[in-house]
């Protein structure tokens, strides 16, 4: 090997001529015959809309991504943008890459003799033979495909990547499997849903034409990791190294030198209706989009952040299947909704479920490129954690993975670090079904919390049928004939507003024994109209649960701003903008301050602060307690199982 390039052997500008001439004739010409057949691509229609609505194709297709290149560049003087041009000749140079290193595999494995055999026919009665054939074909073609994306998506990962990180196209995936059975087929096929893809209406600027790209070719990249342990005879290709002249390039088998990319805005729209049950979750999201609202884009800061109301991160949790997922879709939609209407601009910014990388550092990058567009104030942003136990496990323990530690690391962070984005226009959501797992410190970040528990009650269950058979009745009035509760109104019990002070007023008693064993304890010294009250209740808490912190005291302390400013904008406001998003950032906060001393409902400071306390310790102690509280219901059922299977062992023997 050349040791002026560390042990890698060299490939030199001058080895790819012949194939850069090529590349730029695919680049202009790409032609496939898709196994499904794409619908013209419309104003109103993204690419998610466009794959479901594919049918078979009956003939080859073409596509030209140079034409659309110079379409979205729209300069008179130059013949593409100069962002545009630069990701053309990434693509053109890493398309000129794949070819020269399928070369080098073909020479390495023989592959070339095979072929030479096979077209003279002396492979004809020979199946093993056949067999090499066919599999090294596959094996060229996807090392042609690996290192065409691999250098494409690693050349676009530093380029403008602040501004990339903002910028939102909707990108579905693959709609058909990788073509690796011929090594031409293979390229017309990657650079004809390449074309397709970014030949979309919707993608009207240069710096959307790059994101596509990039998105694209991480999939190539992720499809490839998927099937590479299936691909033969590897040996010649992951033997070698190779560097490319004046490039820090490297190509070293199947490891891609590659960023995690996210760039869908793509969500399933919900509405809050569809949820049933999760009363006091759904009015505390509503409350918090409400507060996301107020933030003022010119003056990049919120009001309800000097009111202390704006939790920034914030945990939902319940048993699978309560609607955390629903949840997402819910917030998401009326985000959207409300930032259309007031022409702001809106981020939703699901974390992506392969965060974790393999790869030493991997995932530390990917978590920061995920934060990095968090931090713009140009915008409103909805950052879900779904899953939040897989990706936000306890450091400490048994089986997390190191990628899983560099998650938690970064989490932290940047939710609470020197550095951390605080204007108020920032949400991150952790929705997770075993909140006990989630890291100690992680959860102390957690401002504000939510059980999500769906149906609960007997008008949950019926309205949750309600909607199902709904369908039935709206497409054939009379069908469902079924008698209707005589004095229940479908529909009325996930009403928000009629249950808030009756959920209220249950918080005002501790449901978990221990915290109210505590608070009763601290009652009989102090009265809860006392500073000390709550100083002594903390200290008692500390002692039980040595887990609790100041951070917990600032957690409640917030809780408490939040409720102080839980209240309804008026009608006006949400219906004329005029009456407060178009007024001065001043005027707002003054507005607002009004509105939280008018929020009382005849409660005192000291009568709010008790109940937010009490639900705060409540939802600890639960989460806390959840390790034992299981140890002890598997035991239950265990000594159930037991009783039971000697009920019947006595009935057998006395039978």
């Amino acid at each position: 090997m050349d040791s002026d390039n560390g042990g890698f052997l060299p490939i030199k500008q001058a080895d790819l001529d012949e194939q850069l001439t090529k590349a730029t004739a695919f680049l202009r010409r790409a032609s496939w015959h898709p196994r499904v057949k794409k619908e013209r691509l419309k104003e109103t229609a993204n690419a998610h809309e466009i794959i479901r609505s594919i049918s078979n194709a009956s003939a080859q297709e073409t596509v030209s991504i140079a034409d659309k290149a110079k379409k979205i560049s729209d300069d008179p003087l130059l013949i593409y943008h100069p962002d545009v041009a630069l990701c053309l000749n990434v693509v053109r140079q890493g398309i000129a890459l794949g070819m020269h290193a399928a070369n080098l595999y073909s020479k390495a494995s023989n592959f070339y003799t095979l072929k030479e055999q096979q077209a003279s026919g002396a492979l004809r009665n020979n199946p093993e033979a056949q067999t090499e054939f066919r599999q090294k074909n596959i094996t060229t073609s996807a090392i042609l495909l690996f290192v065409t994306a691999n250098y494409t998506v690693s050349s676009l990962s530093s380029f403008k990547s602040e501004a990339l990180d903002s910028v939102q196209v909707s990108f579905p995936g693959l709609p058909e499997e990788l073509h690796l059975a011929n090594y031409i087929h293979s390229l017309n096929y990657l650079l004809y849903y390449h074309g397709f893809f970014v030949s979309a209406d919707s993608i009207k600027r240069p710096l959307e034409f790059v994101k596509l790209t990039q998105l694209y070719y991480q999939e190539v990249l992720n499809e490839i990791a998927f099937i590479q342990d299936s691909l033969k005879y590897t040996e010649p290709f992951e033997s070698k190294s190779y560097k490319l002249e004046g490039e820090d390039f490297v190509i070293q088998g199947f490891t891609a030198h590659t960023m995690q990319v996210s760039g869908s805005m793509h969500f399933n729209r919900l509405e809050w209706s569809e949820i049933v049950g999760n009363t006091m979750y759904k009015h505390s999201s509503k409350r918090t989009i409400q507060f996301l609202m107020c933030y003022d884009v010119e003056q990049k800061k919120n009001p309800i952040n000097e009111l202390g109301g704006f939790p920034a991160v914030t945990m939902e949790y319940g048993p699978a299947g309560t609607g955390k997922s629903m949840g997402i879709s819910a917030t998401a939609t009326e985000l959207y909704d409300r930032c259309t209407d007031l022409g702001i601009t809106f981020l939703f910014h699901p974390i992506p479920q392969s965060v974790v990388s393999t790869y030493q550092g991997g995932t530390s990058e990917n978590m920061e490129k995920w934060f990095r567009p968090t931090t713009s104030p140009d915008m409103i942003i909805y950052a879900p954690i779904d899953d939040g136990d897989g990706k936000l496990r306890d450091r400490g323990a048994r089986g997390t993975s190191a990628g899983v530690i560099e998650v938690v690391e970064s989490f932290l962070v940047n939710t609470e670090g020197a550095s951390a984005a605080k204007q108020g226009n920032r949400l991150i959501q952790i929705y997770t079904n075993l909140p006990e797992t989630l890291d100690k410190a992680v959860l102390s970040r957690i401002q504000k919390r939510s059980l999500l528990a769906g149906a609960t009650t007997v008008e949950d269950f019926l309205d949750q049928d309600y909607i199902w058979w709904q369908t039935y009745e709206t497409m054939v009035p009379g069908f469902v004939d079924m008698r209707h509760p005589e004095e229940y109104e479908f529909m009325s019990a996930q009403d928000i507003t009629g249950q808030l002070i009756e959920q209220y007023e249950k918080k005002s008693e501790a449901q978990v024994y221990k915290i109210k064993t505590i608070i009763e304890k601290t009652m009989k010294e102090h009265s809860v109209e006392e500073h000390l009250f709550f100083a002594r209740l903390f200290h008692h808490v500390k002692a039980e649960f040595p887990g609790f912190t100041s951070r917990d005291v600032r957690n409640i302390q917030t809780a408490v701003n939040t409720r102080l400013t839980d209240f309804d904008f008026p009608t006006e406001w949400m219906d004329d903008h005029a009456y407060f998003f178009a007024r001065s950032y001043a005027e707002k906060l003054n507005m607002l301050k009004e509105l939280m001393q008018a929020n009382m409902r005849g409660l005192s400071f000291a009568n709010i602060r008790f109940q937010e306390v009490v639900r705060y310790l409540d939802n600890m102690a639960t989460i806390l307690d959840r390790d034992f509280e299981n140890k002890v219901t598997g035991r239950l059922e265990e000594y159930q199982v037991e009783q039971e299977a000697q009920r019947r062992f006595a009935k057998r023997t006395a039978g």
